[in-house]
């Protein structure tokens, strides 16, 4: 079933390119919807007062379009006119009086008499189930979160990851990561959607501490038992702030 504004102006600005009429007319179409009952609503408007040439005129306007997206205008479409304010041809046949030009059915008694879905009761019982999709518990190149640091909050990407690091020894690897994952240890490179000033955090680890967050759940965070937390990535260009040569990378615990 769909709804649509006989009132002057309203069916105009919902049948214009990007109106909702056009985009429901398609949704329903691509969601399997065989027949379709197109409702002319607020007939009683004082800008329609029941006008057959208005009824008309929304009518020829629709029916190019949802034959377009796959409608058969003769078999799949049933038009009427009523009003929700009065509920007249809802329930109970119009009033010849109050609109002699229409002599189908209202709309309840139509709906009521329309075939039964064609079900198949002896076949496996199906429904469509909610997919939950869990972030994803690795981090590689190309991966965005937010950086608390301090006072700021930053967007940044993982750029590069240069090694991993044993736990219990410190030893870095000798090859790059592909990816690191939960629990592990990582010196990685950032880069910051701004500038970002920041301590080295052997100096001064309240300023020099920092974490990741993704969808309100913190990724990567910092820890005084990690080397070298001191030198930062920062917006495409290398800000030398701690001395030594650039670029900077971060040391990272998942």
């Amino acid at each position: 079933m769909k709804v649509i504004s006989a009132r002057k102006g309203e069916f105009e600005t919902g049948f214009e390119r990007g109106g909702q009429t056009r985009e429901h007319a398609m949704l329903a179409k691509t969601a399997g919807v065989k027949h379709l009952i197109v409702l002319i609503n607020k007939m009683d408007d004082s800008t329609v007062q029941w006008s057959e040439k208005r009824y008309n005129e929304c009518k020829e306007k629709l029916v190019p379009y949802l034959k377009k997206v796959g409608f058969n205008p003769s078999k799949d479409i049933m038009f009427m006119p009523c009003s929700g304010l009065t509920g007249a041809n809802l329930r109970e046949q119009i009033d010849e009086t109050l609109c002699p030009w229409y002599k189908g059915p209202a709309f309840i008694p139509y709906i009521n008499n329309l075939p039964p879905l064609n079900r198949n009761m002896s076949g496996p019982f199906m429904m469509p189930v909610v997919v939950i999709l869990e972030h994803k518990s690795i981090i590689c190149a190309g991966y965005s979160a937010v950086c608390h640091i301090h006072s700021v909050a930053e967007e940044v990407t993982v750029k590069l990851l240069l090694c991993t690091l044993d736990k219990k020894s410190g030893d870095k690897s000798q090859l790059r990561p592909r990816f690191v994952k939960q629990d592990q240890i990582a010196i990685m490179r950032f880069e910051t959607s701004g500038v970002i000033c920041m301590e080295a955090f052997k100096d001064h680890p309240q300023l020099g501490r920092f974490t990741l967050r993704d969808e309100g759940i913190t990724r990567i965070l910092t820890s005084s038992s990690v080397p070298e937390v001191a030198r930062f990535s920062v917006n495409m260009q290398w800000l030398n702030i701690f001395g030594g040569s650039p670029p900077w990378s971060v040391t990272a615990v998942l």
